[in-house]
């Protein structure tokens, strides 16, 4: 016998019934028997069978018991059909209630029998395919997930004088989101965060296209302006299905004084500037991916002591105990009132919104923030 037949457990406390059940389905299936309710539970445990084939009435446990106790085991792919000496329809409303699939009337025919499990083996190979393809699917985006970690850098590569958290949490094995630094030719240093649209493999694929283009760029010495030219036209020719990519890429100056900057359809920065009002850098151009379009860069002065908070809207699209969506207002005022230039500040942050959510809110979005300080008299 093949491991691979689809295995029936027939349960009758009749003993020629039984073994008639047992002729009828052994040359198909892999038949295991079991002489009441009772011991139907004991061979289920053994051997776990897809499909079982159970009498109605029957001495110490009962067929809509053993129906009652596998469902409330938590055991619901496995396929019941009850088999019955009554035409009952109150009887067959509370078995499917409890959780049967499927009726046979004694006394059954032999044709009809076969049909009813052959019909219900057909879903169980269904079943284990969808199984396999399920186990080949996490198995691919477990590796994914793990070429993604390494094309992450460790730490952001930072000028002098200034200090830099990540806070990195994908919603699933695989992520859109994606960040990094480094450091440009003529001194200073580049960062970079961006949010492609979707999740799983397709969504890590186009954000390793990002990664390619944000590293060539460099060499080739473009502008952040002319980074977000180049990968949106990369997203136009390879995505074609409406995929984007929300894009947020800056250039602070070796001296630390002065910033370029282009946010594409992404959520504003936050600057925290001296003594001056928290400000908000908005966006220079459209989302990526979606429209031609054209360079437009802007700039800031960085003098003095600052901090810079660049993140995803997994941060603040989630919906709170109320139902309610936290929202980017509520998000950019708590972010203002912790925000602090000196000591260890996203992970407090990110605790603090897992208390407003009763929960971790990565469960619904890829969560990514980059925290930027400097302080002159650290």
């Amino acid at each position: 016998m093949s491991d691979e037949r689809v295995k029936v457990l027939v349960v009758d406390d009749t003993a020629p019934i039984r073994n008639l059940l047992e002729r009828i389905l052994e040359d198909d299936f892999a038949v295991f028997s079991a002489p009441d309710g009772a011991a139907a539970l004991e061979v289920f445990a053994r051997i776990r069978p897809e499909i079982i084939v159970l009498d109605v009435n029957m001495p110490r446990l009962s067929g809509l018991e053993v129906v009652r106790e596998l469902r409330g085991q938590g055991e619901n792919e496995t396929i019941v059909i009850m088999l019955t000496g009554q035409d009952d329809l109150a009887l067959k409303a509370e078995a499917l209630n409890l959780g049967a699939n499927d009726f046979l009337t004694k006394p059954f025919h032999k044709g009809e029998l076969l049909a009813r499990v052959t019909a219900s083996a057909r879903q169980v190979m269904l079943m284990r395919e969808l199984r396999r393809a399920n186990a080949r699917t996490a198995r691919e985006l477990n590796r994914i997930a793990t070429l993604q970690r390494r094309m992450l850098p460790g730490e952001l590569k930072l000028a002098p004088g200034l200090a830099g958290e990540v806070l990195h949490r994908p919603s699933a094995l695989a992520s859109g989101d994606f960040y990094d630094s480094a450091p440009l030719p003529g001194g200073g240093f580049r960062v970079c965060v961006a949010d492609v649209s979707g999740h799983g493999a397709k969504a890590a694929f186009l954000m390793a296209v990002i990664r390619t283009l944000f590293h060539a760029a460099l060499e080739d010495g473009l502008s952040p302006g002319e980074l977000a030219v180049r990968v949106n036209r990369h997203l136009l020719h390879i995505s074609g299905e409406g995929d984007f990519a929300s894009f947020f890429a800056a250039d602070i100056s070796a001296d630390g004084s002065l910033m370029h900057y282009v946010s594409c359809g992404h959520p504003p920065a936050l600057l925290m500037h001296g003594d001056a009002p928290p400000a908000l850098l908005g966006p220079t151009m459209p989302v990526l991916g979606i429209m031609d379009c054209r360079a437009e860069t802007a700039r800031v002065g960085l003098s003095g002591d600052f901090g810079l908070l660049l993140y995803t809207d997994g941060l603040y699209e989630w919906r709170g105990p109320d139902g309610e969506m936290f929202g980017l207002d509520r998000f950019l005022a708590l972010a203002r009132e912790r925000g602090r230039l000196s000591g260890p500040f996203l992970q407090d942050f990110f605790s603090h919104l897992c208390v407003l959510a009763q929960g971790d809110p990565s469960g619904e979005d890829d969560l990514t923030a980059l925290w930027l300080t400097r302080r002159r008299d650290a």
